[in-house]
């Protein structure tokens, strides 16, 4: 005999996994408006060029032998004249530290005595114009005049050599804060006069006959 078929179990249909859901597509990003390509101005080297030096008074040189001949024969029981020679940075230090080297000389020297300056401490003064900018130029710009209002002697050499033979022809005492030519003006017993302090001028050596 054959068996009943058995009928189908009831229950709950099997369910399969849910359904992915699609991920929603990003927005394509907007990409940004081309910047405007930067203009790029040529320099012109005018602009950038340093400004003329303004027109400076003629100077008139002498040479050594026209400045000594100057000088009064000696006299018994009087002190000669002396000259003194200013480097370029003992006519700056007027318009750097506010120091009047006239009065100043006057205060520390008490024999007769007359300022000149070697042609080539104007020739450095130039340069330095020439070559700064601002506060600095115009020192030297200054310089420049106040040495104008000096006799102005030739030298015949350059730097401090120049200077350094100008003081021996002339017997001068010389005005300067340069350390080695003091150290060679010392070494020759040539009296110099230098800054102390930012603030006054010195004597070192005998600046009397």
């Amino acid at each position: 005999m054959a068996g009943k078929r058995g009928k189908p179990a009831k229950g709950k249909p099997k369910r399969g996994p849910p359904p992915r859901k699609a991920k929603p597509q990003p927005k394509p990003r907007a990409l940004p408006a081309p910047r405007p390509p930067k203009l790029v101005l040529e320099e012109s080297s005018a602009q950038f060029a340093p400004e003329p030096i303004p027109p400076l008074p003629e100077l008139r040189v002498i040479t050594p032998e026209e400045l000594a001949a100057q000088l009064p024969p000696p006299e018994e029981g009087r002190l000669q004249k002396r000259f003194i020679l200013l480097d370029s940075n003992a006519l700056l230090m007027q318009f750097q530290f506010s120091v009047d080297i006239e009065n100043e000389l006057h205060r520390i020297i008490d024999v007769p005595y007359e300022i000149v300056v070697p042609d080539i401490v104007v020739g450095e003064l130039q340069n330095l114009a020439r070559s700064m900018t601002g506060k600095d130029r115009g020192e030297a710009l200054m310089a420049i005049r106040l040495a104008g209002t000096f006799q102005v002697v030739k030298s015949g050499d350059s730097a401090d050599t120049g200077i350094l033979r100008l003081a021996e022809k002339l017997n001068a005492i010389v005005v300067t804060n340069d350390k080695i030519l003091r150290a060679r003006l010392r070494a020759k017993n040539i009296p110099n006069i230098h800054l102390r302090s930012k603030a006054f001028l010195t004597v070192e050596g005998h600046v009397g006959f």
